[in-house]
């Protein structure tokens, strides 16, 4: 007999969905949802009172789901995504493949991004031995 999942598994559920689809570890949720790790921990377990409002708005912004997303799920329906990110609007050389994963590292801001990427080529323009021997 098939039971009813009630509405904190439903968000759970959903939650570690979206987690996987996106390729964060929970710290990474945590961290980009400016939501403490065991808060997130305590919602995922079911545990503690009613979820507080901008704890569901730290969820959304960290899972990248449109507003009010946390309440759909809990009333039995499904989370809106938002827009995947848009292509860089730095010029990433595609061929570099530190270059591509610094640039999927999409829980940091654009700029953020943008910086180690520049960092990154300045240590290869001036370390060019040690990237040869690995290349």
């Amino acid at each position: 007999m098939l039971t009813e999942r009630n509405p904190r598994e439903r968000l759970a559920d959903a939650m570690e969905r979206r987690r996987l689809e996106l390729r964060m570890r929970w710290k990474d949720v945590a961290a980009a949802g400016d939501i403490a790790y065991e808060t997130l921990r305590a919602i995922r377990k079911g545990k503690g009172d009613e979820i507080r409002g901008l704890t569901k708005v730290a969820i959304e912004t960290a899972l990248r789901w449109a507003p009010g997303s946390v309440d759909v799920i809990l009333s039995g329906g499904e989370p809106t995504p938002l827009e995947q990110p848009q292509p860089p609007s730095f010029p990433v050389n595609a061929a570099d493949p530190v270059e591509r994963d610094i640039w999927a590292i999409t829980v940091l801001p654009e700029d953020i991004r943008w910086a180690y990427i520049q960092m990154y080529r300045r240590h290869v323009r001036d370390n060019p031995d040690e990237h040869r021997r690995h290349a």
